[in-house]
């Protein structure tokens, strides 16, 4: 049966089965949900992420792939016509309002 570890840092290093884990490596009853999250020594803590990131997770949310945002882009800026770019938009901020 597996085993998982965290550095003295309390990232997670993996899960070990038949293999030693590294030198100075810790116990822990789990694996986290996400490979970043961190151990605060009784649960996992969800990772922290960027602003950027935080922009991709909710444009995935809203449903809005790259082939749609350049189609409204396309459409806004050649055809002067903004109306898929405004039904993103509002997806997007629906998104973000959660």
């Amino acid at each position: 049966m597996a085993k998982f570890y965290i550095d003295s840092n309390n990232n997670y290093l993996g899960a070990y089965e038949g293999a030693q884990p590294p030198i100075g490596s810790i116990e822990v009853p789990n694996a986290p949900k996400d490979a970043r999250c961190k151990w605060d020594g009784s649960k996992w803590l969800d990772p922290v992420i960027g602003v950027k990131e935080r922009e991709q997770l909710d444009l995935q949310k809203a449903g809005a792939s790259d082939h749609d945002m350049i189609i409204a882009l396309w459409n806004k800026v050649m055809n002067n016509d903004s109306t898929a770019a405004d039904a993103l938009k509002s997806k997007i901020d629906n998104e973000k309002a959660k």
